[in-house]
């Protein structure tokens, strides 16, 4: 090995070794993040399987889900006027109703406040809660952009008379869940995201140990390891922050998105004044 004992130099396989370490302790905290969101949507699908399923027959809207949003001029705008939305709050509200479950069967639901309700809308109800927004008038809010206070709106994605819903009890700690799409099905397909998004985390990096730990240590393979750890380490945090915003529940996933005035260039200009989908 090239790397001498020396007073306050190591050798450079310790060195290398205390790398190895340290991206593996790295990965196993992303990893442990990206776990809990996981657990979380285990037990919302353990509840919404023991709550139960209906159509609104009473309540105009039922239930919605508030999104605070504040919105800057884009930053790049010198050809173009865009307005780029960051979420504040997440709420959501239950004002009451009626619940048809069955042949000849209603349930009657009670108004309840935020804290004790989780509402779940699917991304058309958002989508079409954003583009009602965004037949304002565009210039007043890009006005209010410029502001150090910004441009404030809310998002409200409501659910009334006809819409099929999936709700639950309270928990223990006095929550229910209330959902507009088969929350069932969805909680289940982002667990089997989250594990595939975990395993392919572990499989790089052992990919990765594996060619670093090729002989001759610091030989063309090991080295080429070694660039390829570097980048993994660089890469896996982002990757666990995208997989934990994948894995939210509706109820505080978030929108984003951007208002692009008719003709503009730039994100968000989608042929009109049209805001982006967030991403999920």
């Amino acid at each position: 090995m090239s790397g001498q004992w020396a007073w306050g130099q190591l050798p450079y396989a310790w060195l290398g070794v205390g790398a190895l370490v340290v991206l593996w302790v790295n990965t196993g905290l992303v990893v442990l993040a990206a776990c809990r969101p996981i657990a979380q949507l285990l037990d919302y699908r353990r509840r919404f399987l023991g709550g139960a399923e209906g159509i609104i027959v009473e309540g105009e809207p039922l239930a919605r889900h508030v999104i605070a949003q504040n919105g800057r001029r884009a930053s790049d705008d010198s050809d173009r006027r865009a307005i780029i939305f960051h979420d504040s709050d997440h709420h959501g509200r239950v004002a009451g109703g009626v619940i048809e479950t069955g042949v000849a069967q209603r349930l009657e639901i009670d108004g309840l406040p935020n804290e004790d309700i989780e509402v779940w809308i699917d991304e058309a109800g958002r989508a079409a809660a954003v583009a009602k927004l965004e037949e304002a008038d565009f210039d007043e809010a890009y006005r209010a952009a410029a502001k150090a206070s910004g441009y404030r709106r809310e998002v409200c994605a409501s659910v009334g008379v006809g819409c099929k819903i999936w709700f639950t009890d309270l928990d223990p700690a006095g929550r229910a869940l209330l959902a507009n799409f088969d929350p069932v099905a969805w909680c289940l397909r982002r667990m089997v995201w989250g594990m595939l998004g975990i395993l392919a985390m572990i499989g790089v990096l052992l990919g990765v140990t594996g060619l670093l730990l090729q002989p001759p240590i610091f030989g063309p393979m090991s080295t080429l390891g070694g660039v390829l750890g570097l980048l993994y380490f660089l890469l896996v945090q982002p990757a666990g922050v995208m997989l934990r915003d994948a894995l939210a529940p509706p109820s505080r996933s978030m929108l984003r998105g951007s208002w692009a005035q008719l003709g503009s260039e730039g994100l968000g200009a989608t042929g009109g004044q049209a805001a982006t989908k967030s991403s999920e």
